[in-house]
């Protein structure tokens, strides 16, 4: 089978964690043969190398747009087309280079996700629109994310809710660099370090965390946060602490993108989201990779109760869960993680059992290359002068095997 990858790497919407998803699973389907397309400039093409892709080429957005990527992709498709065929299978890894691949090849065999992340300011109602329009079957990772797609209009017959979502594999993790990184945060041992993790990174609460870090502070504990450069609300969260004098509370990594990197230097991990606001759906969560990551590192996770890794974690069992916005129990959380190592052990050591037996990147594959074939036996072909087929016709039609051309 042949199949392209179109990813865009856009660290606003899933940056590295989607390249090392799509690297770990498409390493393991070496029976298929894979074209990566990269859609971005070539820092875009350095970071899918660095995370252990091989792209076959890339794209140009303007402006750094997906969306205005329309017309490179369509060149590239039929440049490569004439010579090699048509592909049979798109696999989109995030919802924006999906909306690109069927606005200019609506008549593919279309795969968007698996999607980690809710929908973001980039999704548009037209956007969503043209995915049911042209029938493209979204992956979603669980069930949170499930329903926050379909709550934006995605159709609910071509949505699925794939179990396992995402994998991880744990070979990226390199436990002895722990001493390299906390050397580099300025910290020893007698320090707790919490990262604050999520992608995108825009929409995890800075402000929120620090609050919470400046009470544990004041109870005489040693605590340091890890945020991404790009996390939400930094800047205004690093002024409140130099304006009380505590200015090295905060640790600016830019690193955290790549989660596999820092979670052996971490002692707890939070997934705390920005506030809902006016759009509960498009704010409401910080993904699933990065917290995926930190579990697969015996990293124990403290996470508002409204995020999809809650779905995944039994609260006092695998991991801590919190209420959304509530700055005391986070504070909560970390102080019993600090102070209680055989809590701490034990909610990362259940964390880590269940990302292996559940996500791990080799189960994720073979899930993966289920899907691949499914949708291959299943697919609709159909012309160019012909429209797409509205999304309860081709459910249907996709129930019996159709002949590929």
């Amino acid at each position: 089978m042949r199949i392209l990858h179109v990813i865009d790497p856009d660290p606003r919407e899933a940056g590295a964690c989607v390249l090392g998803l799509a690297a770990d699973a498409l390493a393991r389907l070496d029976h298929h043969r894979h074209d990566v397309l990269i859609i971005g400039d070539t820092s875009r093409m350095m970071l899918a190398a660095r995370c252990g892709l091989r792209p076959f080429g890339g794209i140009p957005a303007t402006l750094g747009r997906t969306a205005l990527a329309k017309r490179g992709l369509a060149r590239f498709l039929h440049a490569d087309e004439i010579v090699n065929g048509r592909y049979d299978l798109i696999h989109a890894w995030t919802m924006p280079a999906a909306v690109v691949a069927a606005a200019t090849r609506p008549w593919h065999t279309i795969i968007a996700g698996p999607l980690t992340s809710p929908p973001g300011p980039s999704v548009s109602k037209r956007a969503i629109m043209r995915i049911n329009r042209c029938a493209v079957r979204v992956l979603v990772a669980t069930p949170q994310l499930h329903r926050d797609w379909i709550t934006v209009g995605v159709d609910p017959l071509l949505c699925t809710s794939q179990i396992p979502g995402a994998g991880v594999d744990r070979q990226r993790i390199a436990p002895e660099n722990r001493t390299l990184l906390r050397s580099r945060w300025g910290v020893d041992e007698t320090t707790f370090v919490v990262g604050l993790v999520g992608e995108p990174q825009s929409r995890v609460d800075t402000q929120t965390t620090v609050m919470a870090a400046v009470r544990v502070i004041h109870t005489g504990r040693a605590v340091k946060l890890i945020v991404h450069p790009g996390a939400g609300l930094r800047l205004a969260a690093t002024r409140w602490v130099d304006q009380l004098g505590i200015g090295d509370l905060l640790v600016v990594e830019d690193d955290l993108a790549q989660p596999w990197t820092v979670a052996p230097g971490l002692d707890a991990a939070l997934v705390v989201a920005r506030s809902a606001g006016a759009t509960p759906v498009r704010h409401s969560s910080c993904g699933l990779l990065a917290p995926l990551w930190m579990m697969a590192a015996s990293v124990p996770i403290i996470a508002g109760s409204n995020q999809p890794v809650a779905d995944l974690l039994e609260d006092e069992r695998s991991g801590l869960l919190v209420q959304p916005g509530d700055v005391n129990g986070i504070a909560r959380g970390i102080l019993r993680l600090h102070d209680d190592a055989a809590l701490s052990k034990r909610l990362s050591q259940a964390a880590q059992q269940l990302v292996t037996s559940r996500f791990d990147a080799a189960t994720f594959a073979k899930s993966l290359d289920d899907i691949y074939r499914q949708t291959f036996r299943g697919q609709r072909v159909i012309t160019k002068l012909q429209t797409a087929v509205p999304p309860a016709q081709t459910a249907a039609r996709t129930a019996a095997p159709a002949t590929h051309h």
